[in-house]
């Protein structure tokens, strides 16, 4: 795995892992407004904003875009995410990821936190919809309601499948805590 800071004032940790075409951004929100990297503007990618409020509570959103500036751009000014703090945003370096990918992976990515945060603070739906204002434990989940994994034939997934893992790998070892690793007694428990 490499590392690379872009200096000159801004705040960017780029990570990419030797060969793989995975690559990772994090950033603070103004940073990535102000001054996005050329080379990601018009990418496609998975990403997540978060950020803390003033009572201590994280909230979490995930989401997708064929752009990621456009669609940076059209989340800052909007209300919803006043609590965007930080940026993570996942892309590659060989332009592998398409349109039906990214939704896939981001299906993948917020059914993988709602796992996480069910399994960590015992949350329980009583409504058959997701509600968008529960609170699980000391972790909000901005994301609505859950995706749908887009129809696709089983070996379309298998590369994929494999940029979620590494996703999830990076994201375990830059300490994003959204995304826990699930024990099996999690994952079975019939508390949840």
């Amino acid at each position: 795995m490499k590392t690379f800071c872009i200096l000159g004032g801004l705040n960017y940790r780029i990570i990419s892992m030797a060969n793989r075409s995975i690559l990772m951004v994090m950033s603070p929100h103004r940073d990535i407004i102000e001054n996005m990297p050329e080379f990601i503007k018009d990418k496609p990618g998975i990403y997540l904003l978060y950020g803390e409020e003033e009572n201590g509570v994280m909230r979490i959103y995930i989401g997708e875009a064929d752009g990621l500036k456009s669609r940076f751009n059209t989340h800052h000014h909007d209300p919803t995410k006043e609590f965007w703090e930080n940026t993570v945003i996942f892309t590659t370096t060989d332009n592998s990821l398409t349109k039906t990918g990214i939704q896939y992976i981001e299906a993948k990515l917020i059914k993988r936190s709602k796992e996480t945060l069910q399994a960590l603070y015992k949350y329980e739906d009583d409504d058959e919809e997701f509600k968008h204002e529960k609170i699980q434990g000391k972790i909000k989940s901005e994301n609505r309601k859950d995706q749908n994994l887009p129809t696709t034939a089983e070996f379309e997934n298998e590369p994929y499948d494999e940029f979620y893992d590494l996703l999830l790998e990076l994201l375990n070892i830059m300490g994003i805590p959204f995304f826990e690793p699930l024990s099996e007694s999690d994952k079975d428990s019939d508390e949840i």
